[in-house]
C-alpha cells in the first residue's frame, strides 16, 4: 500500500478513487503506558477484527502488523489508515515511573 503522503497536491478523493468502501480499512489505536488497544473496521463501520490488546514491547509491536495483514487478506483491502490518539507519556522529557497495579490502585490511578 502506498502512503497518501506521496500524493502531494492530490486530495483524499483521488487517493480513494476506485476503492470499494469495504476495501478501506481503519485501525484506531488507543495508546497507553504499557498496553495498547486496537481494532480494525472498514469504511462503513463493519468490525473486521474486534478489539485486541498488545503490549508496548517488541513482540507486541510486531503483533500489530500481523493482525493488519490478516484483515487485509480477509477483505482484499486496497487502502489502510492508522489512527493513534494524541497522548503524552512523558513528563519533562523523562519517562513516567512504572508502578505496580497495586500501587496504581492505591493511588487512584
Amino acid at each position: 500500500m502506498a502512503s497518501i503522503f506521496k500524493h502531494e497536491g492530490g486530495d483524499l478523493k483521488e487517493v480513494l478513487a476506485g476503492c470499494s468502501p469495504t476495501q478501506i480499512l481503519y485501525v484506531p489505536i488507543d495508546v497507553a503506558k504499557f498496553n495498547h488497544s486496537a481494532m480494525i473496521v472498514n469504511f462503513v463501520g463493519e468490525v473486521i477484527t474486534p478489539k485486541f490488546d498488545f503490549p508496548y514491547n517488541t513482540p507486541g509491536i510486531q503483533f500489530l502488523p500481523h493482525k493488519i495483514i490478516q484483515a487485509r487478506k480477509q477483505t482484499q483491502a486496497q487502502k489502510l489508515f492508522l489512527g493513534l490518539e494524541a497522548t503524552c507519556l512523558h513528563q519533562a522529557g523523562r519517562p513516567l515511573p512504572r508502578k505496580s497495579h497495586r500501587e496504581s490502585a492505591r493511588d487512584g490511578l
